[in-house]
């Protein structure tokens, strides 16, 4: 039988299990690879290559909570190759990134506050929703040279702007994907 260390350093999707093995030492939940790390680790075979990624399936008796589940992301979010996180409950699946790092950001009317979302978008920490007076958030963001157009929070293509909370509840929200 082939050796597993030799394995696991074969291609960067394989290597980087190890360090999601070190870095959930802690996590007491049954979690897993999937996909082509999980089918190449059962067969013996080569079935990742360079560009593979690792997904994870996570199996959770109840709910997380976004407290554990952003620990659990930021052990992740800045592994290469991209590490794909889905959790299962008795009630649905979810992605783990997108459970962990939901934000909505309400009425960034300063530089620092605007600035301090994008930055923190930009690492992968959030997914910023802008809801907020539309000419002055424009304003602040055309001046720092910022392109803010996929964080508007849209109902029926228009941007919301406070006066448009109510419908903002119902709306179905447009947010940034990478």
């Amino acid at each position: 039988m082939e050796d597993l260390s030799t394995r696991i350093e074969r291609t960067p999707a394989m290597g980087v299990l190890q360090h999601v093995v070190e870095r959930w030492r802690d996590f007491t939940l049954p979690w897993g690879p999937t996909g082509s790390v999980a089918l190449e680790l059962a067969s013996g075979r080569d079935i990742t290559t360079e560009a593979s990624d690792l997904d994870i399936a996570i199996s959770a008796p109840s709910r997380l909570s976004v407290e554990q589940a952003r620990s659990l992301w930021s052990r992740v979010i800045n592994l290469r190759p991209n590490v794909d996180v889905r959790v299962e409950t008795p009630e649905c699946g979810f992605s783990l990134r997108e459970y962990a790092s939901l934000s909505a950001i309400v009425h960034l009317c300063s530089h620092d506050a605007l600035l301090g979302a994008i930055d923190a978008a930009r690492e992968g920490l959030i997914e910023p929703v802008l809801v907020g007076p539309y000419a002055k958030i424009q304003s602040l963001a055309t001046k720092q040279k910022l392109d803010i157009s996929a964080y508007w929070a849209r109902a029926r293509g228009k941007a919301l702007s406070p006066h448009s909370a109510p419908l903002a509840r119902r709306a179905p929200v447009s947010r940034k994907t990478k």
